[in-house]
């Protein structure tokens, strides 16, 4: 090896190294702020059902029909938090996907082995179909970074738990519905439909959350990339 060549080599591994150390900061900033807006939405929906509920408790002397919409703007107000939510925490979760092309080019080029590291933590949480990019040893780091960037542009970079929080959400809300929805006796009035209209609100946002974000890669989509790639550079793309 020249002194040339092993200068450079020493340069790229110090310049993916600062890479991944500020590339790993900014996930862990953007993992703290999921956390941390987590915590605001139980803190908004226990002060939210706290409020309604004891309007509810104090109302109980006037006419019964008015009593059970103070349990419906909970349920429309918790629905509507919930989709704002959901539909932040993709947002947020989709910058984070964003970085691991960046961590599997970093980690490449450090000559960290492919089940260590980002490159591990892909194939165990999204499955084994990302070996067949993630271990090729005919790829170069870019090339592999490359794949997981075509992942993350075509969607399909892993959910990350997405859906079980999605699945978990709905279900809460399914059972503040099944407990506001029969309660009411003026299903038309004015302030029910605008209820009814903010819960469906809830559940769009979530769907349409749900909708464009992450999914888990299949065997075809991991197929499709490496042929790319292997085109790419047939063409010197």
């Amino acid at each position: 090896m020249t002194a040339d060549k092993k200068m450079q080599d020493i340069i790229e591994s110090n310049g993916a190294g600062a890479l991944l150390q500020s590339t790993q900061q900014l996930r862990t900033h953007w993992s703290g702020v999921i956390d941390t807006r987590i915590g605001y939405i139980i803190v908004a929906d226990v002060a939210i059902w706290s409020y309604f509920l004891k309007a509810y408790i104090d109302s109980l002397a006037t006419p019964p029909e008015v009593q059970p919409l103070y349990i419906l703007l909970a349920t429309t107000l918790s629905a509507i938090l919930l989709g704002v939510w959901r539909l932040d925490t993709y947002h947020i979760d989709n910058g984070i996907t964003s970085l691991y092309a960046d961590f599997v080019l970093c980690e490449g080029v450090l000559s960290v082995p492919p089940e260590h590291g980002t490159s591990g933590y892909l194939i165990r949480s999204i499955g084994n179909n990302l070996r067949l990019i993630l271990e090729e040893k005919n790829l170069t780091p870019k090339e592999r970074a490359k794949g997981i960037l075509m992942l993350f542009e075509r969607k399909r970079i892993g959910g990350r738990g997405n859906l079980e929080t999605d699945r978990l959400t709905l279900f809460i809300l399914l059972g503040m519905c099944a407990v506001s929805i029969p309660l009411q006796t003026e299903l038309l009035s004015y302030l029910t439909v605008s209820c009814y209209s903010g819960i469906i609100i809830g559940f769009v946002l979530i769907w349409f959350g749900w909708r464009t974000s992450q999914k888990n890669p299949s065997e075809g989509d991991i197929k499709d990339i490496l042929s790319e790639l292997k085109g790419n550079r047939g063409t010197g793309a």
